[in-house]
């Protein structure tokens, strides 16, 4: 299973962080190991 969430940070004119707004999340169940390293799509065919 992973989780994500996106926040976007917010700032004021004097370039300081006021605020951090949640913006969204998502939850999906993962079919594939995503520590493995780079396999070419033709490997598939």
């Amino acid at each position: 299973m992973r989780h994500n969430r996106i926040h976007r940070k917010v700032y004021n004119m004097n370039k300081e962080q006021i605020d951090d707004e949640f913006i969204t999340e998502n939850h999906a169940i993962i079919m594939y190991n995503p520590l493995l390293g780079d396999i070419k799509m033709s490997e598939y065919k």
